[in-house]
């Protein structure tokens, strides 16, 4: 992971330095709100898999209002306009081609209503191969409207333009590639102690492939406050209108299995926080497999103020005696201001 972040930072020198100047320009306009809180965001991840991928990616984001609808925060307006921008660098090596990706982008927002909120963002993404002499920038746009209309329902779908191989696995293949995407998704709570979960992607790529993508989850609430436990069961689909060569694409595959989702302190100010999915799956018309899911993270600060966020996600599955892995670990820094 050291080398990998060294090769990262080397690379972009002068992205970083036109992202400081843009950043410093950003955090000493003032916010147009005084009860608002300005908020920025940075990660650092790095993800390998046992098909030999080694991906280092770096995030930067920063907005002159916080926001989120599904929770919001005390000092929220009712009415306000937003803006800001965001910045991913990424640098890894594929099964066959080294491939770095820069990607800047700015957006604007309204909050129409506590309920309502809607996003633009556009902005460039530069991909580079050398040992393919591919050279490629693309103009990368999206939306996204979010609407909580009462307590029990949150509906989010977002719209977006962009390059896929961050999206394909395994990750860096079918670098040429772009993708219109569709992500509708609802959380719907009729009782306190009930969740109704249902996530949605459909993809649309430049090479005349189609993906559709379903997890839907119902949970139980053992905790609904502190601490956050909830036990459940989901499934999960996924289609291709066919299979491609250079890219992960099983025309059907289908898993479930039980979900649980906790989260509770361990100190004033520090915090736990699990994700476990265990799945039992059938891709096509192969033999069955198992598999699971596990994030694990430790929380510093409060999301009011500020948080340092360790993370580690693990992905097994195992069919026909062979085993498939994913393991991603990640820091990053929330602060608001």
């Amino acid at each position: 992971m050291a080398n990998g972040i060294k090769m990262l930072f080397k690379s972009y020198i002068n992205i970083a330095i036109i992202f400081s100047i843009s950043f410093l320009a950003f955090v000493m306009c003032p916010s147009s709100e005084a009860t608002e809180m300005r908020q920025g965001f940075g990660q650092i991840e790095n993800e390998k898999t046992s098909d030999d991928l080694d991906r280092t990616s770096v995030y930067l984001r920063w907005r002159n209002h916080r926001r989120e609808i599904s929770w919001p925060y005390e000092s929220e307006e009712d009415q306000a306009n937003d803006h800001g921008f965001s910045v991913g660098l990424h640098r890894g090596h594929a099964p066959g081609p080294d491939f770095s990706g820069q990607r800047i982008s700015g957006f604007i927002g309204k909050k129409i209503s506590p309920q309502v909120y809607f996003d633009f963002e556009a902005g460039i993404h530069h991909l580079r191969d050398d040992a393919q002499s591919l050279n490629k920038n693309i103009l990368a746009v999206g939306g996204n409207l979010n609407w909580r209309p009462n307590d029990k329902l949150y509906v989010e779908v977002g719209l977006h333009k962009d390059l896929s191989y961050l999206t394909l696995q395994p990750t860096g293949q079918a670098e040429s590639l772009t993708e219109l995407a569709c992500r509708p998704s609802l959380t719907y709570r009729p009782v306190e102690k009930l969740r109704l979960i249902n996530r949605n992607n459909f993809f649309w790529f430049s090479d005349g492939n189609r993906k559709k993508e379903s997890d839907i989850a119902l949970m139980y609430g053992l905790a609904t406050t502190t601490p956050w436990v909830w036990l459940g069961i989901g499934a999960s689909y996924i289609e291709f209108a066919r299979q491609a060569a250079n890219y992960y694409s099983p025309e059907k595959f289908f898993s479930w299995g039980p979900r649980l989702e906790a989260v509770g302190k361990i100190s004033e100010q520090i915090s736990g926080v699990l994700g476990l999915s265990l799945a039992d799956f059938q891709e096509g018309n192969l033999a069955r497999g198992k598999g699971h899911y596990v994030s694990a993270a430790v929380r510093y600060g409060d999301r009011s103020d500020s948080l340092f966020e360790f993370q580690t996600v693990q992905v097994r599955s195992a069919q026909n005696a062979r085993t498939w892995t994913s393991d991603i670990y990640s820091l990053s820094l929330m602060w608001s201001y």
